[in-house]
C-alpha cells in the first residue's frame, strides 16, 4: 500500500521525462541552439533517463528550477507551462499523498506498539 505513491511518482516523472525529452531533442536535431544552450539542453534533457533525473532533482531540491526551464524556453513557452504545471502538480498533490501514507503507516504502528505494551501490562498484572 506504501508502495503505490512511489509507483505513481515514478510514473508521472516517467511520463513528463518522455515529453521534454522529445521536445528538446528535435530543437537539438534541428539545430536550433548551438553552444551553452546546447549543452544545457544535453544535460538536463539528453535522454529519457537524464530528463527523469532533472525532474527529481527539480522537485527534490538538487537543481534548480530556473537552470532546467532555460532550454525549455529555447523551444517555447509552453513547455516553460508545462513545466511548472509538472512541478506543482508532482510538489503538491503527489508528494503531500506520499507524505499521509507515510505518517499513517508511523501512526498505525505507534498505536498497535502501544496496545502491545498495555496487553503484555495487563498479561503481568493477571499472573
Amino acid at each position: 500500500c506504501s508502495q503505490r505513491p512511489l509507483v505513481l511518482l515514478g510514473l508521472i516523472v516517467y511520463v513528463f521525462a518522455l515529453v521534454f525529452t522529445e521536445a528538446t531533442g528535435d530543437m537539438i536535431r534541428d539545430l536550433r541552439v548551438v553552444g551553452d544552450q546546447q549543452s544545457a539542453s544535453l544535460r538536463y534533457f539528453g535522454s529519457v533517463t537524464t530528463t527523469m533525473l532533472s525532474l527529481f532533482m527539480s522537485i527534490a531540491g538538487g537543481v534548480s528550477w530556473e537552470d532546467v526551464l532555460e532550454p525549455l524556453r529555447q523551444v517555447s513557452e509552453i513547455w516553460v507551462v508545462l513545466f511548472i504545471m509538472y512541478v506543482s502538480f508532482t510538489y503538491f498533490a503527489v508528494l503531500n499523498v506520499m507524505t499521509a501514507v507515510f505518517c499513517e503507516s508511523a501512526i498505525d504502528s505507534a498505536q498497535s506498539d502501544h496496545s502491545t505494551k498495555c496487553q503484555a501490562i495487563l498479561a503481568d498484572k493477571e499472573m
